[in-house]
This record gives structure tokens, sequence and C-alpha cells, in this order.
């Protein structure tokens, strides 16, 4: 991305309520993490100076003490736009997910929540799905789990009865959480749940084929013959 390949341009990096988890990301810059979490703070990166607080609060304060220090700097919006061009750089679109994706937005109002699991439109909604409010797009972020996205989206449509909620899963993500269909109609949740069925545990089984010459082991799902 634009960002990776202009991090050596920068000394330092502000993290704001980010976890960091990729230690490999930086390349010894020295990092100012803002979180509310203590235990977030110098995680990852040993070169860290942390402020613990909210992090709209600390930057505000952030921002004051600095006017004092320093004028305002350049006009930085010829570098935003190329990141923002990089973003939606037409050779970085993959179909049909970048269809399912625009469909599923157009779908949705602007304050629906969508919560998008581990499948491939779930993967790839997470920089080309737009978000137009807060709090309306949940992911499981780096922990991965599969089965997450359906009992979530109980939970949020429990939190928030007035809006749309949708869930996006695989076949086999779906199967982890299954169960909680009799949730649903126990206690009348209103849940839409997209699942992209391919029969399979799809990510896994390509790196299986990729990795260890099409020998597929538990990668296979198989719907009843009703």
């Amino acid at each position: 991305t634009f960002f990776e390949n202009h991090i050596d341009d920068h000394d330092l990096a502000l993290a704001i309520g980010t976890r960091l988890a990729y230690p490999e990301f930086l390349k010894g810059q020295k990092v100012l993490q803002i979180d509310i979490d203590e235990e977030e703070i110098g995680r990852n990166y040993d070169n860290t100076e942390g402020i613990l607080g909210d992090a709209k609060k600390s930057l505000s304060s952030l921002l004051e003490a600095l006017k004092g220090r320093m004028g305002a700097r350049e006009n930085r919006q010829e570098e935003l736009s190329k990141i923002k061009e990089e973003r939606f750089n037409p050779a970085t679109v993959i179909e049909p997910q970048n269809s399912y994706v625009n469909a599923i937005r157009r779908a949705i109002p602007d304050d629906g929540i969508l919560i998008s699991g581990m499948t491939q439109i779930g993967y790839y909604s997470r920089n080309k799905y737009e978000v137009y409010e807060p709090r309306t797009y949940l992911t499981s972020s780096y922990y991965g789990n599969l089965g997450f996205a359906y009992p979530t989206a109980l939970g949020a449509k429990v939190a928030r009865p007035d809006k749309p909620v949708i869930a996006v899963s695989g076949d086999g993500g779906f199967m982890f959480g299954v169960q909680e269909l009799a949730t649903a109609a126990q206690h009348n949740i209103g849940v839409v749940t997209i699942v992209m069925n391919d029969g399979a545990f799809g990510s896994v089984k390509r790196n299986q084929k990729e990795d260890y010459g099409e020998r597929y082991l538990g990668v296979e799902l198989h719907n009843p013959d009703f």
C-alpha cells in the first residue's frame, strides 16, 4: 500500500486505538501509542511511549499542546489523495468479491450494521466496504475466529433492534454457530445472514492446493441429499 511504501519517510508512528498486532510492520520508528487499555501499550514494539486515555480527549489535548510548540504544517491533501487513489485503484479490484461487496453496500441503509465473517467476502470488505457511520461495521479483526459472525449479529440486533443487521459468513464458518438459529427463533431476533456456500473451508482448501499439491484433509463439506 501507499503507507507501507512510504513508512521509511517517517521517524515516528502515532498509533491510536490499535493493537499494532503485526510487529514486523514498522521498521524501527519510535511509536507514540494512545490506548485506553494499559496492557496494549508497548505490547508489540519496545520503542514505544504511551498515552493512557480516551482517543478523542487525548488527541484534543495533544493538539492543544502542539499548537504552542510548532506552527501549522503545509497542506497534505495531495498525500491523502494518493492514499485514497491507491485504496480505490482499479488494479486492486477482485471479482466477484467486489461486485458482492458493492451489492451488499447498496442494499444496506447507511446506518445498517454489517458483521463480516472469516470468508472471502468478509476479507475483501475490510478494505472495500464503505462505512458511513460509527459502529456499523464489525469484524473479528486479527483474531480470525471462524463462526463469530452469526452469533455476533444476534448480539448486535439485540443491542440495536431498530437497525438492520446483516452477517456475512462462509458455509464452514456458519456451521460453527448454526445452533444459534434456535436462539434467534426463540427470542424472535431478526437478522439477515448471507452464507457464501462453496462446499468447503475454502481458504484452507486453497492453501492445501497450493502448498500440498491438492492433498486435501478435512476441508471439504457436504450438504445432505434431501
